[in-house]
């Protein structure tokens, strides 16, 4: 028994080291809904955690959990939200659309064409505001995007 109390002990002590509240290791963090753009940042944001958010911008980033779910949030500490992301399949925009479905899908919704942004992804935006973003190749964006491409994630900036 006394050897339980012992592992028990322990476990609290790495719980409160790790989670606290709702603050996880490294400034992530439980949020009550899905971040949106404009809003105060809902974790703090770590320097060496830098996510590349467009061709040629990187930003400090954290993660946001909601519903299980982590959303790759960026903007600087104290700031607003600037980038939010998700590659979890379990996450659907309002359209049905989610990592993993394809080209022919995202058209179906009245999405245009994927355009290119060298060196990071094609893209193309969703009425409910999400974008989509498919990759193909070394370069991200090498061309033609083949129909049959899938979702890599979804973001908003």
């Amino acid at each position: 028994m006394k050897k339980m109390r012992g592992n028990c002990f322990c476990v609290t002590l790495l719980s409160l080291a790790l989670f606290q509240g709702n603050m996880f290791w490294w400034g992530n963090r439980a949020v009550y809904r899905v971040p949106n753009l404009g809003d105060e940042m809902p974790c703090e944001p770590q320097a060496q955690y830098r996510l590349l958010i467009s061709s040629a911008e990187t930003a400090p980033s954290c993660l946001a959990w909601f519903n299980g779910v982590a959303f790759e949030v960026a903007g600087a500490q104290g700031s607003k939200v600037i980038y939010v992301a998700i590659d979890d399949p379990r996450y659907r925009t309002p359209e049905g659309i989610h990592p993993g479905s394809r080209l022919n899908e995202v058209l179906a919704v009245a999405a245009t064409e994927p355009l290119a942004e060298p060196g990071w992804a094609f893209h193309t935006r969703l009425e409910s505001g999400w974008n989509v973003a498919f990759v193909n190749g070394p370069t991200m964006t090498h061309e033609p995007l083949p129909r049959d491409s899938e979702v890599k994630w979804l973001y908003k900036r």
